[in-house]
């Protein structure tokens, strides 16, 4: 499980009892997954796989990994669900002013998908005012004023 636009890594732990090098190549399917080509673990030693999911939005997205051994013909296979969820929030937002005066804040505004979107503003704030919505291109930042 990984927030929207952040990577999380699953290290993948692999011990190599013989007393050759054992060179694991991957084949990794599935969208937002990554990881290295190729991995060497040496002789009787021990290693890693780095498995990454960095979702670009909220989904539940499946892959496939396997790690072949090139030496032997040896075949890891392993099943992955990855799951995007909310975004982190990016920024905080303080603003000070005083009793009964009137202060404007600007805000960017990011679309980070492949279409525009109509956002709609929500605050909870009492007495803020400003657009209830504001459209934003595809891979674009406007400029919101409250």
């Amino acid at each position: 499980m990984a927030p929207a636009r952040q990577r999380v890594e699953q290290v993948i732990p692999i011990h190599n009892a013989t007393d050759d090098p054992m060179v694991l190549r991957s084949t990794l399917t599935g969208k937002y997954f990554s990881g290295p080509p190729e991995v060497t673990i040496p002789p009787k030693g021990e290693g890693a796989y780095s498995l990454s999911f960095e979702p670009s939005w909220i989904a539940r997205v499946e892959g496939k990994l396997e790690l072949a051994n090139q030496r032997t013909g040896e075949l890891m296979k392993y099943t992955l669900t990855g799951v995007g969820v909310e975004p982190l929030a990016e920024s905080k937002l303080q603003i000070q002013c005083k009793a009964r005066s009137t202060v404007t804040r600007d805000v960017k505004v990011t679309n980070y998908g492949p279409t525009p979107v109509l956002y709609t503003i929500e605050s909870d704030l009492p007495n803020i005012s400003g657009l209830p919505t504001v459209q934003v291109g595809a891979r674009q930042t406007v400029t919101y004023s409250f």
